[in-house]
């Protein structure tokens, strides 16, 4: 059978699989007239359909291709021969085709990341780049029905919101198009069988170590087995529904983003305050996330722990005045706004090497912590705590004085600290504390440590120590209060 066959030779699985991507093109707005599209093609079949459905529809859509693929120096011979399948594909197309390797092991060593996060953004990168330099308007990636569910429930383990139920988009930032997103992966087989088309098979993709490899083969097998036989349409319908939500609740994100606006260039944001504060929680991440997205497009590092980190920020609820972000970001609070500010250079070295410092109180009164802004006062409580007054999450506290004792030493959190938090039921790194209950690496050093007897008592603002804190029976127990040395800002702004 040729390789595009005409006329009667079609069969029905060529002419509906034809038919539903031209469909996409079309409802989704995916080409212009005119359009030179840069095809992702990595050898495997959801691109091989792809780059051959394209060269079918290409006159009907008045678009020229050109054919891309990066092998990323992992497979050996396997990664060999599918460059040599794609510069064949394509040669029998008459398509132009750009081959690029590169080294994912080591961007993935120097970077700290995963190999797959890795050749990700080298894939990217080289797209990007490729349809830069040969003048593509367009670059088609072969994702799929199945992809994009395999997707939505890889995110909802992970822990989602809206943005991420809502999974792959058919045109994503008007360059990267998906027009395959609506059709699945046996339409995809039936296609390339119907045409006698060869493809190429990742040995890589039977892993199951790789987690999405586990939900594609073990876990959405069990679904529809168990649970719902059609479990990969149920996740499209969420994913769909989820994409239009997402657009409304971006449009509504925008005009309460204009609302707190004092400023806006190509590096700093800077944001009023109290019209954040009287938003409700969602909204108001929204509208941070929308403002860190109006200086930096690529938010895959900014977390929920990240924008909650500004929340507190913005709230008053910790000793930081200032923090570090994912991709050079500075925010800082200040008369009442909120700056967010793009830095030029790398803010790494600050962040690993924070300056040291260490103050005593030796008996009751009050020191300053110049390094924080902050003063620390202590003194004994007239009378029995009242009830629920202890706040050992918070800024104040209150301590037994069979437990601890003067003089108490207020410091910065080193490596190596431990203690014993109160609930945990054990011993445990400082370090650990922060990484388990989320706290951003940036903020880490803002937090203080109390010691009293060589050990560490309170982690301030975080959690007291095992056994230290004054109940509603103690007579007199020592409180400890932090409050911010100018008393006319809001507490640690």
């Amino acid at each position: 059978m040729p390789l595009l066959p005409n006329g009667s030779s079609e069969d029905r699985a060529i002419d509906a699989f034809l038919a539903a991507v031209d469909d996409s093109l079309a409802r989704h707005r995916l080409v212009a007239r005119g359009d030179r599209v840069l095809v992702a093609v990595s050898g495997g079949p959801d691109s091989v359909a792809l780059l051959v459905a394209l060269h079918r529809l290409a006159a009907v859509h008045a678009i020229t291709l050109v054919v891309a693929h990066l092998h990323h120096g992992l497979r050996g011979t396997a990664a060999d021969a599918d460059v040599r399948r794609v510069e064949v594909l394509a040669a029998r197309l008459h398509c132009p085709v750009i081959v690029h390797r590169v080294d994912t092991a080591a961007e993935a060593r120097q970077c700290r990341l995963s190999v797959e996060a890795a050749g990700r953004r080298l894939r990217y990168a080289f797209l990007r780049k490729t349809a830069t330099v040969h003048g593509c308007h367009k670059i088609a990636l072969g994702h799929q029905r199945n992809d994009n569910a395999e997707l939505v429930l890889m995110n909802l383990i992970r822990g989602t919101g809206p943005l991420g139920l809502s999974a792959m988009r058919p045109l994503r930032d008007d360059r990267f198009i998906r027009p395959l997103l609506s059709i699945d992966r046996r339409q995809i087989l039936s296609f390339l069988e119907a045409l006698g088309i060869g493809y190429s098979e990742d040995e890589t993709n039977r892993h199951l170590h790789h987690r999405r490899n586990w939900i594609r083969q073990e876990l959405l097998p069990l679904i529809a087995a168990k649970a719902n036989p059609a479990i990969v349409d149920a996740l499209n319908r969420t994913a769909a529904i989820g994409r239009d939500e997402e657009d409304w609740l971006a449009r509504v994100a925008a005009d309460l983003y204009r609302s707190a606006l004092i400023h806006q260039d190509t590096d700093a944001v800077l944001l009023h305050c109290g019209t954040l504060t009287e938003l409700a929680p969602a909204a108001r991440r929204r509208v941070l996330r929308h403002a860190i997205g109006c200086l930096r497009q690529d938010l895959h590092r900014i977390t929920l722990a990240h924008i909650d980190a500004v929340m507190g920020l913005i709230a008053g609820k910790g000793p930081a005045r200032s923090l570090h972000l994912p991709h050079r970001l500075r925010l800082r609070v200040a008369a009442g706004r909120l700056e967010i500010r793009r830095m030029k250079r790398p803010l790494r070295q600050a962040e690993q090497a924070p300056v040291s410092w260490r103050h005593e109180l030796t008996g009751p009164g009050r020191i300053a912590i110049p390094e924080l802004g902050l003063e620390a006062e202590a003194g004994f409580h007239p009378g029995a705590p009242r009830p629920g007054g202890v706040d050992a999450g918070q800024w104040s506290a209150f301590f037994d004085i069979n437990a601890v004792s003067f003089p108490l030493i207020i410091r910065s959190a080193v490596p190596g600290d431990r203690f014993r938090p109160a609930g945990a039921g054990g011993r445990q790194k400082v370090a650990k504390f922060f990484i388990d209950h989320k706290v951003p690496r940036s903020l880490r050093p803002n937090y203080p440590v109390v010691e009293s007897g060589g050990r560490i008592i309170w982690l301030v603002g975080q959690r007291l120590a095992e056994a230290v804190a004054a109940d509603s029976s103690d007579k007199g127990p020592l409180s400890l209060a932090f409050r911010p040395r100018n008393l006319n800002k809001d507490l640690f702004q």
